[in-house]
C-alpha cells in the first residue's frame, strides 16, 4: 500500500511539469541590434506628405499615388531577395492596408498592385529568406525611439511586414520543420512585444495571423478542427477580425510548436 501511494504521489508531481512540456515556451530575451541591410534594397524617392506625393494624389487618386510606389523594372530584375524584402518593407504604399478593417482585406488590395511584391514571390528562397530576416527584427529596439510618433511608427511598421509574411505563396515554399522553425520565431518576437503595452497594439494580432496561416498550411489538425467548431476564430483566421481571436491561436500554436 505504501509502494502505491507513493507511486500515485510522484505522478500528482510529476503531471503538472508534463503539461507544460507540451507547450513551446517562447524566447523573451532581446538585445537591440541593427538588422543587416541588403546594398541594394531601393530608396523610395517620393513619400507620403511630399509635394509630388500630393500631386500624385489630386492627379489621379489611388491609381496614381500606386505608380509612385513601384520600383524601375531594370532595378527589380537585378535585386537579392532580402534587397527585395527590405524594399517592400519600406514601400510608402503598405500604409494603404489601413483603409480596411479586415487585415486580410488590405493585404490582398495593396500587395499585388506593387512590383516589388510580385518580383518578391517569384524568388524560390523567399520563404528561408524572409524567416531569416524576421529573426533578426528586434521589438526592443523600439525602447530606445525617442518620441511616441516614433514608436507608433515602429509599431505600424511591424504591423504591415507581418502581413507580408501571411502571404500563401511564400510560406508554402517552406516544408513542415521550416513552418515550425518559423512559428517559434514569432512567439518568441510575440512574447517580447508582450513587455511594450502601450507600444504594440495591433501588431501582436498580425502576428497571430502569421501563426494560424503555418498551421493552416501545415495540416495541423487539432487547429483546423478548432476553427470548424469556433465562429469566431474561423472569422480571424480567413479575415484577421475579430482581433480576440488571437488568444486561441496562440494557445495551439504554442502546443504546434512543441
Amino acid at each position: 500500500m505504501k509502494n502505491i501511494f507513493f507511486a500515485c504521489m510522484i505522478v500528482v508531481l510529476v503531471s503538472p511539469g508534463c503539461e507544460k512540456t507540451n507547450e513551446y515556451q517562447p524566447n523573451a530575451s532581446c538585445s537591440c541590434a541593427a538588422v543587416v541591410n541588403a546594398a541594394d534594397k531601393y530608396t523610395y524617392p517620393f513619400l507620403p506628405g511630399t509635394t509630388a506625393w500630393n500631386q500624385a494624389g489630386l492627379a489621379g487618386g489611388l491609381d496614381s499615388i500606386y505608380s509612385i510606389c513601384q520600383v524601375p523594372d531594370n532595378t527589380l530584375k537585378s535585386m537579392s531577395t532580402l534587397g527585395l524584402i527590405q524594399t517592400l518593407e519600406t514601400n510608402p504604399c503598405l500604409i494603404n492596408m489601413f483603409l480596411r478593417d479586415g487585415k486580410f482585406q488590405g493585404r490582398n488590395e495593396v500587395l499585388p498592385r506593387l512590383n516589388v511584391n510580385t518580383e518578391l514571390l517569384k524568388r524560390t528562397d523567399a520563404g528561408a529568406a524572409l524567416v531569416n530576416y524576421y529573426n533578426q527584427k528586434q521589438p526592443c529596439c523600439a525602447e530606445g525611439l525617442s518620441t511616441d510618433i516614433l514608436k507608433g511608427k515602429f509599431a505600424n511598421d511591424w504591423h504591415l511586414f507581418d502581413m507580408i509574411c501571411t502571404q500563401e505563396k511564400i510560406l508554402n515554399q517552406l516544408d513542415n520543420e521550416q513552418k515550425l522553425v518559423f512559428a517559434r520565431v514569432v512567439l518568441d518576437k510575440f512574447s517580447i512585444q508582450l513587455n511594450y503595452p502601450s507600444i504594440f497594439g495591433s501588431s501582436r494580432s498580425t502576428s497571430a495571423l502569421i501563426l494560424s496561416q503555418l498551421m493552416i498550411l501545415a495540416k495541423y489538425d487539432p487547429y483546423l478542427q478548432a476553427i470548424k467548431s469556433n465562429p469566431g476564430l474561423l472569422s480571424f483566421s480567413q479575415t484577421g477580425m475579430p482581433d480576440a481571436g488571437y488568444d486561441e491561436v496562440l494557445v495551439h500554436a504554442k502546443r504546434f510548436c512543441k
